[in-house]
């Protein structure tokens, strides 16, 4: 996604966009749809001003994901979304290519911004390491397997695992 320097107006440039899942090429998970796909377009609102060599992307990406619950293994949806505040300056001499080590802040080169890697690394700090239905899922049993949420299970409460046997002969 390329920005033109001089298409920028005084008064900044919104960006309201849909793009296909395999725009999210950093995501092979959500594109091949093996236990976790993505279930709309991503979606970027962004405002782009320009202060002198300066440009500033502010807003927010968002995809819809299908995946299982990592507590109770039901299906769920939900809109993984990430902020965008990012400051790009341009590129100094002899420093091209190197990396910033602010997410906040980005380097560019010439007149045309590709902000497609920002905004996909953006993504890509707020993507969640697990999913859960709800907030307060209880999840399956350990011993039966039946899903806490919709059932109750007959298994003693207090069951040991036979490995940790010998610890109960231990004396505090």
């Amino acid at each position: 996604m390329i920005i033109r320097l001089d298409q920028i107006p005084a008064d900044g440039l919104t960006l309201n966009e849909d793009r296909p899942v395999e725009w999210l090429s950093n995501f092979p998970d959500l594109i091949d749809g093996k236990g976790m796909s993505a279930a709309g377009e991503v979606r970027f609102r962004l405002k782009v001003d320009r202060m002198g060599d300066q440009v500033h992307l502010k807003g927010n990406i968002s995809v819809p994901v299908k995946t299982e619950c990592s507590r109770c293994l039901e299906e769920v949806v939900k809109d993984v979304q990430a902020p965008v505040d990012i400051v790009l300056v341009p590129e100094e001499p002899g420093n091209e290519g190197e990396e910033a080590e602010d997410e906040g802040y980005g380097t560019y080169r010439g007149e045309e911004i590709d902000i497609a890697d920002h905004l996909r690394g953006q993504l890509a700090l707020y993507f969640p390491w697990r999913f859960l239905c709800k907030p307060d899922c209880k999840g399956l049993c350990p011993h039966c397997g039946v899903n806490l949420n919709k059932e109750t299970c007959n298994c003693e409460e207090n069951k040991m695992d036979p490995r940790w046997s010998e610890l109960k002969k231990l004396k505090t």
